[in-house]
């Protein structure tokens, strides 16, 4: 008996590894589909010049000089092709965001570059919103073995988080976007295989996303007068955003006392 529970425990993680390498499979098959539906919209792009397609084919940028050069291109791009372009920046966030692949925060950016604050922050809310959606989704559909392999006991604490909060999942939802408690990426795959029902999850995250969402979009209104990218936050701009956070905080809060005055009603009612 003593030797079969680490035997049987190695088999069980053997099954685990199993099975999240044919999701992960699964999922790089989706990717492949989802990277070849982009191809028909670059057919409709103006053609890209050798050097525009050198300077596009670094992103992320690394440095200022270059998120200064590819924000150019799409400017010009933009001007002659502002709705192809346009579809095409929102289905890049949205297959990035979706399949977790950094640089979503630069398009955010490049968003108040080309848009505008206040355009760029509503078209950067819904579409990283959509995006997050996606990404539960996938999840829910081919995501449980990878989640489980990856981050075990944190998906466990997780839910039961989750079941202790059942009836105040949007409150929690709204903080722990706001605030850095657990990365946004394990938010997204984590939610759907702990019980987060998609209304809770979707509101959650446009409401608790707006605050960062504001400073990276206000950030790329400002490129042309930065030194380098250590400079996209100002003081103002993080001001800002740690107000949008207060206020979405303050209605998480008046929610979650709200249910639970009703509750408390109810039960003295019984």
């Amino acid at each position: 008996m003593a030797s079969g529970g680490p035997d049987r425990e190695s088999g069980d993680d053997a099954r685990v590894w199993r099975e999240a390498r044919r999701s992960l499979l699964a999922g790089v098959a989706l990717l492949a589909v989802l990277l070849l539906s982009l191809v028909p919209l670059t057919w409709c792009l103006p053609a890209l010049s050798a050097e525009d397609l050198a300077i596009l084919k670094s992103f992320p940028p690394r440095t200022l000089g270059t998120l200064l050069e590819q924000r150019e291109i799409i400017l010009r791009y933009a001007a002659t092709s502002p709705g192809i372009v346009a579809v095409c920046f929102c289905m890049a966030y949205v297959v990035m965001q979706s399949l977790a692949i950094p640089g979503t925060l630069v398009l955010s950016v490049l968003a108040g570059a080309i848009y505008g604050h206040w355009r760029g922050w509503a078209l950067v809310s819904g579409i990283s919103t959509l995006g997050a959606l996606s990404c539960y989704t996938l999840s829910l559909l081919i995501g449980r073995p990878i989640v489980r392999a990856l981050w075990p006991l944190r998906t466990e604490r997780f839910a039961a988080e989750v079941a202790a909060r059942r009836g105040q999942l949007l409150p929690y939802v709204i903080f722990l976007r706001v605030t850095p408690l657990l990365p946004n990426t394990f938010i997204n795959v984590a939610s759907p295989l702990a019980g987060v029902p998609v209304w809770p999850f979707s509101l959650g995250t446009l409401l608790g996303c707006m605050p960062n969402n504001f400073v990276a979009v206000g950030a790329g209104t400002r490129l042309s007068s930065m030194n380098s990218l250590a400079d996209l936050y100002d003081a103002r701009a993080i001001l800002l955003g740690l107000g949008f956070g207060a206020l979405a905080l303050m209605s998480a809060w008046l929610q979650r006392r709200h249910a639970g005055a009703s509750a408390h009603i109810a039960v003295k009612e019984e």
